[in-house]
């Protein structure tokens, strides 16, 4: 199947005024119709960094340079970017293992792995320094089945008149899945390893800002959570059925949540008169069980996908805005919270439960060491205690058995600059480890 970068249609679709919103300013995801295209409007996407914020639909790559660091991804080598997600990490692979390279993507979205692999031939084919080739005979294109090659080259450079040979192609072979089984697309795609890992283990902020996929505390929308649309339960199913006990361990285990008990009793409680379906409503209880009695925000009062810095409660003297406010949200006379919202550890915990994410977790870091060729470098971004401490443990006992030869004891923070230009890094952690080059 040949992929077309260009419309050919002779009858170009007609013209639409979009959808006009409330106010001088865009709040609800959809209405920020010049954050969602880059491409169209690239000064407000500077507007926008300019002010320490990710544009909607959009996400900033965490630690490159460090990740570039230690990895050193080079010229004719295999990468496997585990969690490709907007692609930020994985357009500077790509210009580092050109010419002769080759990238394994892969993402539990599927939609938003279609889209990053438009974006990554788009991004080479604009600069003049790519060709989009069609797969091999026999080649699987379904990107809903099993991915699809794309064939990625730079024009222009031409080795034989020094007589070198021709450089090969970047591929890029994108498919949906889970990382945990890395050593199975490894198979399907007949490598006998690769010479960088990488995975970054946080949540992209497509997912964040999009308040359909439910992940935000600061957005109203259904409780889902699913980075995978094809998983069957959601948040919200899981806090329909899971006993109180182990609701409570999921809360303190995930999340390091220090009213885990309170939390979910007051769920379990609360959920015998009506489910809670909402993000707003799990917030709400949240402050509630934290013991914040501020004036509550109906979901009436806010509209699906509105977006507030603090969405949920007003100070009870205060009559301003329900959105946009800068200051900590007072709650009675003593208690006021700022910082970390009170509710982001729970949706931490609700998300690592409904992904299944540390034993997705457990099981690459036990096959990586067979996916990794000599010499080979692994290397994750973690954003939560609990999964800092796996990826730590793991590189230890590697380098202890003689599985890995360097890094795993340093870990490796963003600078100060970074997390004042992308608040959202603030929380990363990177740890690395080199597989021993000897069998």
């Amino acid at each position: 199947m040949a992929i077309s970068m260009t419309n050919t249609s002779p009858n170009p679709p007609p013209h639409r005024r979009r959808k006009r919103y409330a106010g001088t300013h865009p709040v609800r995801f959809d209405e920020k119709y010049k954050e969602l295209q880059p491409d169209k409007y690239p000064e407000t996407q500077q507007h926008v960094r300019a002010q320490g914020r990710t544009p909607a639909g959009t996400h900033v790559p965490i630690m490159v340079e460090e990740v570039l660091a230690a990895l050193a991804p080079r010229p004719g080598e295999i990468v496997a970017d585990l969690t490709l997600g907007y692609g930020g990490h994985a357009a500077e692979f790509i210009k580092r293992i050109f010419p002769g390279g080759r990238l394994v993507g892969l993402d539990l979205d599927r939609g938003q792995l279609e889209r990053t692999g438009e974006r990554l031939m788009g991004g080479m084919a604009a600069c003049g320094h790519a060709e989009i080739e069609q797969p091999g005979p026999g080649r699987e294109t379904d990107m809903t089945e099993s991915g699809h090659e794309i064939l990625l080259s730079r024009r222009g450079t031409n080795m034989a008149a020094s007589g070198h040979a021709t450089p090969g192609p970047v591929t890029l072979d994108l498919r949906p899945g889970n990382f945990a089984g890395l050593d199975r697309t490894l198979a399907d795609l007949a490598l006998d390893g690769c010479d960088v890992i990488f995975a970054d283990l946080g949540v992209s902020s497509m997912q964040i800002d999009d308040p359909a996929r439910g992940f935000s505390y600061k957005v109203d929308g259904p409780l889902d959570m699913r980075m995978d649309p094809l998983r069957r339960r959601t948040a919200a199913d899981l806090l329909a059925t899971l006993p109180e006990e182990e609701l409570a361990a999921a809360l303190a285990d995930l999340g390091d949540e220090p009213d885990a008990a309170k939390i979910a009793r007051l769920i379990v409680v609360r959920r015998t008169r009506r489910p809670i379906a909402r993000t707003l409503e799990l917030v709400e209880l949240v402050l509630e069980a934290k013991g914040f009695g501020c004036h509550t925000v109906t979901r009436r009062s806010v509209s699906p996908g509105t977006v507030c810095d603090l969405p949920h409660t007003l100070p009870p003297n205060n009559r301003g805005p329900r959105c946009g406010t800068p200051s900590p949200v007072k709650a009675g006379r003593n208690k006021t919270f700022s910082g970390s919202h009170p509710a982001a550890l729970t949706f931490q915990a609700l998300r690592i439960l409904v992904n299944n994410e540390l034993s997705s977790l457990n099981q690459l870091l036990r096959i990586a060491p067979a996916c990794l060729r000599p010499g080979g470098r692994i290397g994750i971004l973690s954003f939560h205690s609990g999964e800092d401490r796996l990826v730590k443990q793991s590189f230890r006992d590697g380098r202890r058995g003689g599985v890995y030869d360097a890094g795993g004891e340093e870990l490796l923070r963003p600078t100060a600059a970074e997390i004042r230009d992308n608040p959202r890094s603030s929380p990363a952690r990177f740890r690395w480890a080199k597989k021993v080059t000897h069998a």
